[in-house]
């Protein structure tokens, strides 16, 4: 256990290790260094470790990469000593007072804690507009306050109740869309803390957006159909609706989410190509984990999530 830390902060490393290195860097200068450790699962065989200095205590595991995506991020729990775990991606850099931000919105009896996000890589148009179809809800500005659904990968939970819902937690993780579902169905609620700002790199190939749209969507109803234990009928008749429900749904939950902010609603218009490509491509994903279960998705998603490179960098103030 960390004497006296707060929030464990977790992130899971690949092999694009400068881009690694920035988000490293920036949680060793949190405000709130002191009261948080820093736990760095590394999957991406590389000789040497990440640089770290500063206050905060950190805890290095290394880790082989057949490992899933969920287990990589359970590992992290597992490890973790601080009452709050706060999960980054390798590509989304926290601002400085991210952490302090959350510590202090988790002093209420708060599930889950979402981030908002600025767009780290704006300078091409498909990074700007994927940036829209996966983080627009969440973009900065935006409110704090309850929320019906938060993003996934790039969230705090309080982590006695993450060890909580049942499912072993390697699968729980391979998507926090589940993880959310677990814990609203027992009667916690979640928040959007709009000052803890995380600047997320995107994609710069349309591939790729599509590739990480499509398995992390079937990861979705794969571990949807596992927990519930839905018969074979029910994942049938689920396959089938969701390719013309999903995106309708999914656009309608993104125009609520901008509908008040102006600057947003601008940026939702030039991304309505790619939203319109994107939602049904996702929508299929869903649909064949229904069908199929988790299948190569997981495989699929940490090459989207770890291996990919996205240019241009610009970390929150």
């Amino acid at each position: 256990m960390a004497a006296g830390a707060e929030l464990s902060a977790i992130v899971v490393l690949g092999p694009v290790r400068e881009r690694a290195q920035r988000v490293v860097t920036a949680l060793c200068r949190q405000t709130a260094a002191a009261r948080i450790e820093l736990v760095l699962v590394d999957v991406a065989c590389a000789n040497s470790e990440l640089a770290t200095d500063g206050p905060a205590r950190t805890v290095y595991l290394r880790r082989e990469t057949p490992a899933t995506w969920g287990a990589s991020r359970a590992a992290g729990v597992a490890a973790a000593g601080a009452p709050i775990v706060a999960f980054l991606e390798d590509h989304c850099v926290p601002s400085p007072q991210w952490a302090e931000a959350l510590i202090e919105a988790h002093r209420e009896p708060w599930a889950a804690v979402g981030y908002a996000f600025t767009n780290a890589n704006p300078d091409s148009y498909v990074s700007r507009s994927s940036f829209i179809v996966d983080y627009g809800a969440w973009a900065d500005p935006v409110p704090s306050g309850e929320a019906a659904f938060l993003q996934n990968n790039n969230i705090s939970y309080k982590r006695d109740l993450l060890l909580s819902p049942g499912q072993p937690l390697d699968e729980l993780l391979e998507t926090d869309w589940n993880v959310q579902q677990a814990l609203k169905q027992g009667g916690h609620r979640l928040y959007l803390e709009g000052r803890a700002l995380g600047a997320h790199h995107n994609f710069t190939s349309v591939k790729e957006m599509l590739d990480e749209n499509f398995a992390h969507c079937r990861a979705v109803a794969a571990g949807r159909r596992e927990r519930e234990r839905w018969t074979a009928s029910r994942s049938v008749a689920q396959a089938m609706a969701t390719p013309i429900v999903a995106p309708p749904i999914r656009f309608a939950r993104l125009v609520r989410g901008t509908a008040a902010r102006p600057r947003r609603r601008r940026d939702l218009v030039p991304a309505l190509p790619l939203i319109a490509l994107a939602y049904p491509f996702a929508a299929i994903g869903e649909a064949a984990g229904y069908l199929l279960g988790l299948g190569a998705a997981d495989r699929a998603l940490r090459r989207s999530l770890l291996d990919t490179r996205r240019d241009g960098a610009a970390e929150p103030s």
